[in-house]
């Protein structure tokens, strides 16, 4: 089932890629093929993908920083996104851990603090975090092998299907209870109890929140066509001084040195 699962995995991420270098070749190519015929193989490189870098440094540049394009509040890192920040449980007991933070052991005690105006619009997110957390450890412990559902509409096979008639945990099976917020050092941690709906022991779960890398695509495309950018420019550059001295070059005399 695994080994299916891949399978289709790979087959459609071998469509997208083919679909993304088609269109590719289409409106690059169709572009090179007319810039060619007009102004020769090497001039229409250069002058085809120095234009796309900096067509490309524009659009980074925008995601990156906006350049107000939407007003005074226009939102930054606009394009293709890192990590989301998200809370990311460390560990889950009948007691919290200290191992990697002293602090939990404190918990529900001070400095823990049940949401507050600061920290309201973490309750949720945290609450999500640890029922997922819950899930994959008891689907985990069950030995059971989650499986990504792929609609057949989309290349899948349709509904998973599971051996032995086991059905995987899911975070709404879980109840979260007593949600608290603390710091240690640079870190927000948050921590929770949570248990099974059918009945088991409540389990302790401390979190520390990661604030991602929603930049890092943004960053690494304008970087790129920065240095795609400059590395071109000179190229460019040389080889439109040779074509101007080609055409403005005064033409040779047909005539020998003995003609009349």
């Amino acid at each position: 089932m695994i080994a299916a699962l891949a399978s289709t995995d790979l087959r459609l991420l071998s469509i997208g890629s083919l679909v993304v270098l088609c269109g590719f070749i289409l409106f690059a190519g169709s572009i090179y093929l007319l810039l060619a015929a007009l102004l020769g193989k090497k001039m229409a490189y250069l002058l085809e993908a120095t234009c796309f870098f900096a067509f490309l440094m524009i659009l980074s540049s925008l995601w990156t920083w906006g350049f107000f394009s939407q007003g005074p509040e226009t939102p930054t890192n606009q394009g293709p996104k890192g990590t989301e920040a998200h809370w990311l449980p460390l560990d889950g007991g009948l007691q919290a851990s200290g191992e990697e933070y002293p602090v939990a052991l404190k918990y529900p005690e001070a400095p823990w603090a049940p949401p507050n105006d600061a920290t309201a619009a973490s309750k949720e997110p945290m609450e999500t975090a640890v029922k997922q957390f819950m899930a994959d450890q008891a689907n985990a412990e069950a030995g059971i092998q989650v499986q990504t559902e792929i609609p057949a509409a989309a290349g899948g096979r349709g509904p998973a299907e599971y051996p032995d008639g086991k059905v995987p945990f899911t975070p709404d099976q879980f109840t979260v209870e007593d949600v608290r917020f603390t710091t240690e050092g640079d870190k927000s941690l948050g921590a929770a109890r949570a248990f099974y709906n059918g009945g088991g022991p409540e389990v302790t779960v401390v979190a520390v929140h990661d604030p991602g890398n929603v930049w890092i695509y943004s960053w690494v495309f304008l970087v790129a066509s920065i240095i795609g950018f400059a590395v071109h420019v000179p190229f460019l550059d040389r080889e439109e001084k040779k074509r101007k001295e080609i055409l403005t070059s005064k033409p040779a005399s047909w005539r020998g040195k003995g003609g009349s």
